[in-house]
């Protein structure tokens, strides 16, 4: 919800925006307040007749010199962001994922694209858009699987914060922006944000935005690796992906890398996860049971 006219209609973070009084022809769960006139749109939700517990104060744009406990300084702090991403065999949907990065609004960027012996069109997909932008790196491997292969990009990678995206997947224009500012604060040592998860099969698609909770962390993954940043001594001290497992390395990195490090939590939706439609996944083609129990 928005009382701007001129954004009504439009996206933000994934989400479409109402008026208030849109909202009361409308079935929800929850009302995301994305605006620093929060109180006075607050209001007007109130006199509508919208449930107070349903009302949430989202991510805004920074002009009143506080968004979601950010300080305003923190929106020129602007360290170089390491971009990790394996492929193998990913023609059709590198380009999409490529181009995601491309259009950051945030441009302190360097993106290690590492192939993992593609046999298909994949390095070409990666030269015809590395050749005209400098700020892309791609390195070439024989197979050795994804573990392996994101250590090589991180052994090589020089910045200081440390982000990750699948060649089959996207992130929104303003990702990087709004997770870098909250490691601004330097008691911030990794963090993640939500996302779209769509089925194209389906041509269905949900919202994930969880809070963070350690306990159910170590049950089963909720956070997924394409939304989560970390700051390069984690790297360092906890070492990365364990070689030694075919499947579920996401969850091993970030169960290592949270356990005495707090994630924050960026909550607005920020880049699409595709949960089908994709091929050479993982997670059809690895034991699961050996992998857990590792």
């Amino acid at each position: 919800v928005d009382g701007d006219l001129t954004k009504h209609g439009t996206c933000f973070c994934g989400h479409r925006v109402f008026s208030p009084e849109q909202i009361g022809q409308l079935v929800y769960d929850a009302v995301v307040v994305a605006t620093v006139h929060f109180e006075a749109v607050q209001a007007r939700l109130l006199s509508l007749g919208v449930a107070l517990d349903r009302i949430e104060k989202g991510i805004t744009e920074p002009k009143s010199g506080v968004h979601e406990g950010v300080p305003i300084q923190a929106w020129s702090y602007s360290p170089k962001v390491s971009i990790i991403m394996p492929v193998f065999n990913r023609e059709n949907t590198l380009n999409r994922a490529i181009l995601s990065v491309l259009r950051q609004s945030y441009e302190n960027w360097e993106l290690l694209v590492i192939d993992d012996g593609s046999t298909d069109q994949t390095v070409q997909v990666a030269e015809s858009l590395a050749i005209r932008e400098p700020r892309i790196r791609l390195l070439l491997g024989p197979h050795h699987g994804v573990s392996a292969t994101r250590n090589s990009g991180l052994a090589v990678s020089m910045g200081e914060l440390i982000a990750y995206l699948d060649s089959d997947n996207r992130w929104h224009p303003e990702y990087l922006r709004y997770m870098v500012t909250r490691f601004a604060d330097d008691r911030k040592d990794c963090g993640y944000s939500g996302m779209n998860l769509i089925d194209e099969e389906k041509g269905e698609f949900r919202t994930w935005v969880p809070g963070y909770d350690r306990a159910q962390l170590e049950q089963m993954n909720f956070i997924d690796l394409n939304v989560f940043m970390h700051r390069r001594h984690l790297y360092a001290k906890y070492g990365g992906f364990d070689t030694g497992m075919t499947r579920l390395v996401d969850w091993d990195l970030i169960l290592r890398y949270t356990r005495r490090h707090v994630p924050f939590v960026v909550r607005a939706v920020l880049a699409d996860y595709f949960v089908s439609g994709r091929s050479n996944r993982i997670s059809d083609n690895e034991s699961f049971d050996l992998n857990y129990e590792r």
